[in-house]
């Protein structure tokens, strides 16, 4: 039986009005790497090249978009995971063995019955107060590609699948900046076709965009639920569910309906009822986004944003959009919508990148 939720667990959220948070703060600085000259702002640095890191990903796909994203880990570190899903995974669906079944933000689990609403809504709810205690250091790197939008020099149809992946691979290796003098290997779940084909293609030309080139591990099997980096590509499945479906929402559902509240104050629409039952529902979906919207601020702190770098003439980050052209400073325009969406409930609400 799937965890059920208690009163608690919505007022555990809601916000103290007379607290600031690091949720609420925006940086604008810029991030300057060594060798840059004429930028102020925060000077960063490469990461040493002794040290290993890890860049898990995972992809969600429609017809319009192509989102690849990942969570970059230290070697050394990578294991601090294991308890911690573990014990989210307990909390969930206690009846079920954490090492048995594979977590997945859509609700679909190898042996384990798919979500209903209010599993759903259990799940999102528990990942938020997750993410709050979750002492993993990683960053968040990712591409989004608008396949309507995006221009091929491939003319044969079997060969523009492969051009794709592989123009949004070296793209996220771009991302990658800050670690380019290192040892870095990509783990993915098993890929195949024009993506893994694309895949190893943007792993031969990697030397080209980072100082070393990029390693590809063997994929994770499907039936591998409990080891190491497994356990990082569930926990990225749910990252990237979350934060595809804020970039390229569907309507106005980015997840789970979260966004009605903020979309009904701006309207003005929402009015306190006096009804108890109707005051009931009311609580829970203004809880709701309170909850939900921990984990846009989650992610949006793991993005890296206005890096300067002597390689690159212009601003980069750890995200990437690909159109007609190449937005290599996506995570400041996807860090700046998240924040004023969530911090800013009677504002005039806008997210859409499509335009990009």
């Amino acid at each position: 039986m799937p965890y059920k939720l208690k009163l608690e667990d919505f007022d555990y959220f809601m916000p103290d009005a007379n607290q600031v948070t690091i949720d609420q703060m925006l940086m604008l600085g810029h991030n300057i790497l060594p060798g840059v000259n004429g930028w102020s702002g925060f000077l960063t640095q490469y990461f040493h090249p002794d040290d290993e890191t890890i860049l898990y990903i995972d992809e969600r796909e429609n017809d319009d978009h192509l989102f690849i994203g990942g969570c970059l880990v230290s070697a050394k570190e990578k294991h601090e995971i294991l308890p911690e899903l573990s014990q989210f995974k307990n909390t969930f669906r206690s009846e079920n063995n954490a090492e048995q079944w594979f977590l997945k933000g859509s609700g679909m689990h190898a042996g384990v019955d798919k979500d209903n609403g209010d599993d759903a809504l259990s799940r999102w709810i528990l990942w938020a107060k997750f993410l709050k205690t979750f002492p993993c250091f990683y960053r968040f790197h990712s591409v989004s590609l608008n396949k309507k939008k995006f221009i091929y020099s491939e003319s044969q149809p079997k060969w523009k699948n492969i051009e794709r992946y592989r123009c949004a691979y070296e793209a996220l290796f771009k991302t990658l900046e800050q670690n380019r003098h290192s040892k870095i290997t990509v783990v993915t779940d098993n890929v195949q076709g024009a993506q893994l084909k694309g895949l190893k293609q943007a792993i031969e030309n990697s030397v080209n965009i980072l100082e070393r080139k990029v390693l590809l591990d063997p994929p994770v099997p499907k039936e591998d639920f409990s080891s190491i980096d497994s356990n990082w590509l569930q926990f990225v499945d749910m990252q990237i569910y979350a934060l595809s479906r804020f970039t390229f929402p569907s309507g106005r559902n980015v997840l789970m309906d979260f966004e009605k509240y903020s979309y009904d104050v701006s309207e003005g629409d929402f009015i306190i009822s006096s009804d108890p039952k109707e005051l009931m529902k009311q609580r829970i979906q203004v809880s709701k986004y309170f909850i939900l919207k921990d984990i846009f601020h989650h992610l949006r702190l793991k993005f890296v944003t206005r890096l300067v770098s002597p390689h690159y003439t212009e601003t980069i980050s750890s995200m990437v959009c690909i159109s007609d052209k190449e937005v290599l400073n996506f995570a400041d325009i996807v860090d700046k919508s998240i924040h004023g969406f969530c911090n800013r409930a009677h504002s005039s609400i806008t997210f859409d990148f499509h335009e990009i």
